[in-house]
């Protein structure tokens, strides 16, 4: 199953990466590249397949054929556009973050009646997302205070309280803190300097993937 799950993810990845190029061509055309045009087989875009036949086959491997599965691979894929989106023109579209919580929700509405202990975990994922979502909304509003506004943007709290919804308090926390971890390591490699934006959606979205294979 792994590697028929590791080519559909290659198809994924490389789906959501022109679709994201696309869609972010069509509507921040002023802050892309000069010159810049979407394309299906570009560097990138392999990239991104690769990323995504590596991460579909960690997900056969460790869920299995379940519809946990199918969630997850869709929010795997949703993270593929929204930073491909948010490296393009530093925005993680709200379509985004709502297509993630629907299919978190359909899976609870399947979960819930048919699955032994589906309403506890329906509680633990909506208290993660609570928790996570005030966390983070508390801590942008401290860097604003500090005079640090951009550094945590409305979409990137968005973004962390749905990871709260997909793995809960204690797993959120953790890719909470894989994250800012990524961000910093990407940070320093590419030579940003402080006050710099720079897009910590895709450093959000690897973390919140390693959390669901591992």
């Amino acid at each position: 199953m792994a590697p028929i799950s590791a080519l559909i993810g290659f198809i994924a990845g490389m789906a959501a990466n022109a679709a994201a190029e696309a869609y972010a061509a069509r509507r921040y055309a002023a802050a892309l590249p000069a010159g810049f045009a979407p394309r299906i087989a570009s560097p990138f875009g392999l990239a991104m397949g690769a990323a995504g036949a590596l991460a579909y086959g960690a997900l056969a491997l460790r869920w299995g054929l379940q519809p946990a599965t199918l969630q997850f691979a869709l929010f795997i894929a949703d993270l593929i556009f929204l930073s491909r989106t948010d490296l393009l023109a530093r925005i993680i579209p709200n379509g985004c973050i709502l297509f993630a919580l629907g299919c978190r929700l359909a899976f609870f509405a399947w979960a819930i009646p048919y699955r032994p202990g589906g309403s506890e975990a329906f509680l633990a994922s909506l208290a993660g997302l609570v928790l996570i979502g005030g966390l983070m909304a508390l801590a942008a509003w401290i860097a604003g205070r500090l005079g640090r506004a951009g550094s945590l943007g409305g979409g990137d709290v968005k973004l962390f309280a749905v990871l709260g919804f997909y793995l809960g308090f204690e797993a959120g926390l953790a890719a909470v803190l894989l994250a800012c971890i990524l961000a910093l390591a990407a940070a320093v490699l590419r030579g940003r300097k402080r006050g710099d934006a720079f897009p910590f959606g895709p450093a959000i979205a690897l973390a919140a993937t390693l959390l669901i294979v591992i």
